[in-house]
């Protein structure tokens, strides 16, 4: 199926997509040399049965060339283009990264995650979809590891929840007891 048509996904499965789709654009990216997709959006991405990504149409893609200033052709979709892709300046890896942001800010749209990860997630895709590219994650490598710090980061805050939890029971327990104490005249 493609990404586009999944729906109500778990955060767990948002991060794997996330990270799959990171890998994928590491591969293109680590070519000789470096392929730059130029049109990575929901509709060209499938998922297979078992789960596995596949990133399809290659018709915007083309080579990097650090010795260009600008890109010959304008391509890609407008919604998920990044700002150099309308002759700001060349595209590169990071034009990628930044589509690879408003892809990851649609999956978080359609699911069932906690407030912890969205905001986290948020802070990851705020930083890929910065107008200014020097501003954004230099590579897919600095994007994997923020993947896995946020992969990492979800689990924590249910103990500390929870924690908070006995915590304030505790308090109010005790105040509860303390108010509930006879007068003694």
């Amino acid at each position: 199926e493609k990404l586009e048509e999944s729906s109500s996904l778990q955060q767990e499965e948002i991060t794997d997509f996330g990270k799959q789709i990171c890998l994928a654009l590491q591969v293109l990216h680590s070519a000789t040399p470096p392929i730059i997709h130029r049109d990575m959006k929901p509709q060209n991405i499938i998922i297979t049965r078992e789960g596995k990504v596949r990133v399809i149409d290659f018709d915007a893609a083309r080579e990097y060339n650090p010795h260009k200033e600008y890109d010959t052709v304008l391509l890609g979709t407008k919604e998920y283009a990044s700002p150099e892709q309308f002759g700001y300046t060349q595209t590169d890896m990071r034009s990628d990264i930044y589509s690879w942001g408003i892809v990851f800010a649609e999956l978080l749209e359609h699911a069932h995650v906690s407030k912890n990860y969205a905001l986290q997630a948020q802070k990851i895709v705020d930083k890929a979809t910065m107008f200014d590219p020097k501003r954004r994650y230099g590579d897919t490598e600095q994007l994997l590891q923020e993947l896995k710090q946020l992969e990492k980061s979800k689990k924590l805050p249910v103990a500390g929840v929870l924690a908070t939890g006995v915590l304030l029971l505790g308090i109010i327990g005790t105040l509860q007891w303390k108010g509930s104490s006879p007068d003694t005249e």
